[in-house]
C-alpha cells in the first residue's frame, strides 16, 4: 500500500488490486486502524481531514529545498525537491497502471 498524492494510491492485498481513490481510502483506513487508542485515532483523523480540506501541506518540504541525491543529472552535486519532482518519474506515479508501465510490466 502506498499513497501517491491527493486521492491517489496503490494497494495490492492478496488478489485484490486497488488504485486511485479506493486504494488511497484503504491506506487511510488501515493506518487509522493500527493506531492505539480512540484518542490517537480521532486526533490523527481530524488532522488529516483538516489538512485535506484546507489544502495545507504542513508535512511537506518546499520545492526549493536543496537535496544531495545519490544521482547526478548534470555538473551540480545538489538538486531541489522541485527538480526531483520534475525529473524523477517515480515521484509522478498516480495509479497502479502508471507504476506497472514505469516498471516495464
Amino acid at each position: 500500500m502506498a499513497t501517491l498524492g491527493r486521492r491517489a494510491g496503490v494497494a495490492v492485498l492478496g488478489r485484490l488490486r486497488l488504485s486511485g481513490l479506493p486504494a488511497w481510502l484503504a491506506w487511510l483506513f488501515v493506518h487509522i486502524l493500527f493506531l492505539i487508542g480512540f484518542r490517537n485515532r480521532f486526533v490523527v483523523l481530524f488532522e488529516w481531514a483538516w489538512s485535506y480540506f484546507t489544502y495545507q501541506r504542513s508535512a511537506r518540504l518546499p520545492p526549493e529545498t536543496v537535496l544531495y541525491p545519490g544521482h547526478h543529472y548534470g555538473p551540480s552535486e545538489t538538486s531541489t525537491i522541485g527538480d526531483e519532482l520534475r525529473r524523477n518519474a517515480y515521484l509522478r506515479i498516480r495509479s497502479l497502471d502508471d507504476w506497472r508501465r514505469l516498471m516495464g510490466g
